[in-house]
């Protein structure tokens, strides 16, 4: 956005489709996607050079002992399903399962005030993995619709805003 050559900028299109500009659902949803990923998905399994570099990336920020900010009673529910790890990975397929399988508790929970630098880290460690071209995430970096095509783009709240994103 800053370089001296305005070619080589991106346009405000590209600029609006960034993570740090999306609504908080679609910020939600990206961290949804990231936990149906095959490595998060089978994060027991997953090479564990691979989850380390993931904690290692990612820090250990807002989410150090993550199920502490969770209700009790809501993990002690999921971890009966089978116990999520304490590391970046289990955390977000903890994410993904309260998301998909218990959605009114979902609704209760504040997930971008509870782990507020979440997002940014993860899609930095995404990126640089490749994982954001995967078919399976690829559409959540679509831009999207503007006025001249009739549809309304979501508006930047400013309680949406993330920390912790690269451009």
């Amino acid at each position: 956005m800053i370089n001296k050559n305005p070619k080589e900028r991106p346009t405000v299109k590209q600029c609006l489709a960034h993570p740090f500009f999306w609504s908080t659902s679609r910020k939600i949803e990206y961290l949804r996607s990231i936990g149906n990923e095959e490595e998060v998905r089978n994060y027991k399994t997953t090479d564990k050079c691979l989850l380390d570099e993931l904690d290692e990336d990612v820090g250990e920020a807002s989410w150090k002992n993550w199920k502490q900010k969770f209700p009790p009673e809501l993990v002690q529910k999921m971890d009966g399903k089978g116990k999520y790890s304490e590391n970046t990975a289990g955390l977000l397929r903890f994410i993904r399962n309260l998301l998909e399988h218990y959605p009114e508790d979902a609704r209760r929970i504040n997930l971008m005030s509870t782990f507020p630098d979440l997002l940014g880290r993860v899609y930095t460690f995404a990126k640089k993995k490749g994982w954001n071209s995967r078919p399976s995430l690829e559409n959540m970096f679509q831009e999207e619709d503007d006025i001249t095509t009739g549809h309304t783009m979501d508006m930047l709240n400013l309680e949406d805003q993330a920390t912790g994103f690269s451009v």
